[in-house]
Formats: structure tokens, sequence, C-alpha cells
């Protein structure tokens, strides 16, 4: 470990020779200041109507609806990823839109705890950690800028699907996998895939593809590969079944599921979602440097891009010995099952991300987050299990890393320094609370965010304009929301106006008795229920 970190042997010595209990000390007083931190810098972030819906959902477990019954949920249901801890949140502080940024940071912190300890598990039983791989792994995403940041700081953004996916794979990383260590990772497994199919293509197929790997190498293999990739199928198939008996009893439905929506591109669109793909890794690290003009910061934002290409070499590296193990008559594989997992998901992810339709806009940028995380893991194992053969390039690693980190870190501290953000949609929810509208129709960017924000007393349902007509919008709603019980008098239109037409409002539920404009918004009240002039949908099955 020293040997390629010299210039840190200094303080390396002064906290070895610190009693453990100072150090345990030391580290839960960063991670308490690395938490407070974080929460502030949460803070700094606006929110919007799909943070919003997960809370109002944990309101709903929270008050006796646990299975989310009525609900229809978006493309992605993040019922136990997701929705459950914001259950739990709202149980323990009751209702309180700060969760939108707690419960994130929170998880985010699992993440980071979670990343560092698979980058610094050591690599035979009895021997001590590595801890310049958690170096590595905080230098690489414990700076959260721009995309990250975002994804991080505020979700759903698969955050929490990607903590359970590593604790998956701490579950594997021994030598030998035990009985209950496997069937706590298909229990870990199933109960994920029942709020997000993610981990089917980041986890169950490189499992399906080493094992078939490993068994070809060495037919013996197969007594550990075989009840390792049972489990893994096993865990698919008990998720369906778990979701076909939850709908028995009551529970959300999707009717416009993630995985129909993805489809492979044209091979003309190949050039430009390959240069998209590369651009989303800079937007995640705010390093997006395409267009600027030449001064100061443009060169830091050249530097900051060393980790994103780290995280591409260390898939590569692995990837290229697999392969080279593959090829010959004897060789056995030469690396343990977690790091070739990390490798061949980050293939995946990205190979996804660059050939199908996800990359429609530099907002998908989401959607790589998990190979940031795995890269950074894989990088940290690189530097502390030797999964880099060669001493310079565990070097290079460790030193790349810290780079990345040096110019990314004034960035992040001018981030943290950032007031906490006051959205328009407090003041208005408060507003329509304090004027006694509590029911009405709105945009479905416009509605949850500021029902959230009004404490949910003031409930605003999604509509949609359809050219010619406003229908029922369901999207992330509770279809009872539009029962004729429900009385709404009013119409919200937020601030950039988007789906709701002032004038197309007008023509089908009558002119108001009187228009409010209030911090951007415009509100549009009646002194009558408007739910008769809605086109109400019928709710697919």
């Amino acid at each position: 470990m020293i040997r390629y970190a010299r210039p840190f042997l200094p303080l390396s010595r002064f906290f070895s020779a610190l009693p453990a209990a100072l150090r345990w000390g030391v580290a839960a007083l960063l991670f308490v200041g690395m938490a407070w931190l974080y929460r502030h810098h949460s803070l700094s972030f606006s929110t919007n109507s799909d943070y919003a819906n997960s809370l109002l959902q944990g309101d709903a477990i929270a008050h006796g609806n646990p299975l989310l019954n009525h609900w229809v949920m978006t493309t992605v249901s993040y019922y136990t990823t997701d929705a459950l801890l914001y259950g739990i949140g709202v149980l323990i502080r009751g209702f309180d839109t700060v969760l939108l940024h707690e419960i994130p940071v929170v998880v985010y912190l699992g993440v980071l705890v979670s990343a560092m300890l698979l980058a610094t598990n050591a690599a035979r039983r009895g021997a001590k950690r590595n801890v310049w791989g958690a170096v590595v792994v905080f230098a690489s995403i414990g700076l959260p800028l721009g995309g990250l940041g975002v994804n991080f700081m505020i979700g759903p953004a698969r955050t929490c699907t990607i903590l359970y996916m590593l604790l998956m794979l701490l579950l594997l990383d021994t030598p030998r996998v035990s009985v209950p260590r496997l069937l706590l990772f298909g229990t870990l497994l199933t109960f994920t895939l029942l709020g997000d199919d993610f981990p089917r293509y980041v986890i169950v197929v490189p499992i399906l593809l080493l094992a078939a790997l490993r068994v070809w190498r060495d037919r013996a293999a197969w007594k550990t590969e075989v009840p390792l990739v049972c489990v893994a199928i096993g865990a698919v198939v008990a998720a369906k079944v778990v979701y076909a008996l939850m709908k028995l009893v009551g529970t959300y439905v999707i009717t416009d599921s993630f995985s129909s929506q993805v489809a492979v591109i044209p091979i003309n669109d190949v050039p430009i979602h390959f240069l998209r793909t590369i651009e989303s890794l800079q937007v995640l690290y705010y390093a997006n440097f395409w267009g600027e003009t030449i001064r100061a910061g443009l060169g830091a934002r050249v530097m900051i891009c060393i980790l994103p290409v780290s995280f591409c070499f260390a898939s590569w590296y692995v990837l290229a010995r697999l392969a080279k193990a593959a090829r010959q008559p004897v060789q056995a594989i030469p690396f343990d099952r977690v790091s070739a997992y990390l490798a061949i998901g980050m293939a995946i992810n990205l190979l996804a991300y660059t050939f199908t339709n996800l990359t429609t806009n530099l907002g998908a940028v989401r959607y790589l987050v998990p190979f940031c995380v795995f890269g950074a893991v894989l990088l940290g194992r690189g530097v502390s299990r030797g999964v880099f053969v060669r001493r310079r390039t565990r070097v290079l690693a460790l030193y790349a890393s810290l780079v990345g980190a040096l110019f990314t870190l004034p960035y992040f501290l001018i981030a943290v320094r950032q007031p906490s953000y006051d959205p328009p949609a407090r003041r208005m929810g408060e507003w329509l609370v304090a004027n006694g509208l509590r029911e009405g129709y709105g945009s479905y960017w416009g509605c949850a965010e500021v029902t959230a924000r009004s404490g949910n007393r003031a409930h605003i349902r999604p509509i949609a304009w359809d050219g010619a007509n406003f229908h029922t919008f369901f999207w992330g709603v509770d279809s009872r929301w539009f029962a004729p019980s429900v009385q709404p008098n009013f119409v919200l239109i937020d601030p950039e106006g988007f789906g709701t037409p002032p004038a197309s409002v007008i023509k089908q539920f009558g002119i108001p008795s009187r228009t409010e404009q209030q911090f951007g918004y415009t509100v549009l009240i009646y002194d009558r229920d408007i739910s008769g002039k809605l086109i109400v949908d019928k709710l697919a099955p």
C-alpha cells in the first residue's frame, strides 16, 4: 500500500499511530461532517413533481395504503427503492418536504460507504483492508457536482437501486459464497426488482455471462456457479410472482413501462449517440466544455474528465484480460467475480446508453450514474486488490482519481456554499391553503410539487391537453383523486404554462369568476365544481 503512496506516508503513519478508538472517533466525526455538508448541498437544489410524487406515495404508505393500491405509477414504480423509504421518513418525522432532500442524502451516504467497503475488501480472508481503495472511491464520487450532484442529492434517480446493488455485490465478494449469503442475495435482488428492473441488466446478466465463461473454462466450476445462476434467475421470477400476488390483493399499476419504450437506434444515428454518450459523462461531472470559450475554468473541466476516462479504462482492462483468458486453453479466470461483474455491468450500461433511444437528450444522463459508481469501485479495487497487475497502473489509477478530485474540489466548495433554494411552489401552496383552495387541476409538472409544498393540504390533480380537450392524466397519481366526490374549483397554470394553455382552459371549463397571478403562477378560480367538464379516461387494467 505504502509503496505507491509515498507522498502520503507521514499522514498514513500519523493515523496508524493513533489508538483504534480514536481513529474510529475521527472517522465518525468526518462522517457526520460530510453528512451535514451533503444535506446543505442538497437543499440548494430545486425539486419537481417527479420528486414530490415519491413523497406523496410515502405519505400514502404511512397512512394506511402500504401497497399503494389505486396508484398509477410512471415508467418505473420505485416502490421498494424509494416510496417505502419516504413512507418510513413520513412515519418518523411527519409530512415534511425536507424529506425530499434528507432521504436522498441518507441513501447517497449508504452508496458512498458501501462503495468504499467494496473497494477495500481484502482479497483473502483475514487480510487487512487497503484504505487506498476507499480514497479512490471518495475522490471519484464523493464530491458530486453537475449531473451526479442532481442525481445523488435529490431523487428518485436509481440511487437507492445502486445502494441495493452494491449490497448484493458485498454479499458475493467472498472466495466462496455461503448458503446464507446466497439466500440474502436472492432476497435482496427480488426486493429490488419489485421497484426497479435495472439490476436485471447490470447484475443478473453479468452473473450469467461470467458463470458461462467459468464453466466453459473449467467444468468443475458448475458446483459454485450453477447455484448462483439459479438464485439470480429465481429472483427475477420471484419478483414477478410477488407482484402478481400484490395485484390480487390490490396494489399499484404501471401502464407505460420503461422497458416497453427502449429500442435499438438505426445505424445512421450511432455517431451522434456516441458523441452524446461522451458528453453525458462530462455532464455528470460538471466537465462539459464543448462550446465553452477558452478561459481559466476550461482547463479544470478538462482535467475533471480524467475520472470518467479512468472508469472506461478500468472496465476495458478487466474485459480485455477476461477475453484473453477465454482464448487460452488452460488459463484460469484472472479476476475475482465481483470485479468481473462490475466491468461487465459497466459495459452493458454504456452500450445500452449508446445504442438505444435512451440518449434522446442530455436529460437522460441519470441512466449513466450506475456506470460512474461501478467505475469508482472497480478503480478502487484495481488499486487496493491488485486487479491492476502492474504497480505502474495502480499508481496511475490512484493519482488520476486524486487529480480529478483536486480540480473538482473548488467547484464543490462553491456549490455547497449556495443558499438553500426556496421554491415558488412552497409560497404558491401556502397561498392556496390560505385562500381556501383545496381541490384543483393543473399540468403534471406544476401539480405534485405544489401539492407537496402545501403540506398535502391543497390537492392539484394532473390533467393533459391533447390539442382539443383536457383529459385526466394517469401518471404518478392515485386514481381516486378523480373520483366524483372530489369537487375541484380552480386550475393552476405553472410559470412555464406547460400543458395548460389559458385560452384552452377557459374554452373547456368556462370563464373563471376571478384570475389571480401569484409567484409566477396563474390561478383560474371558479365558483362551482368544474369536474364535469373534464374528460375522464378509462384506466387501463
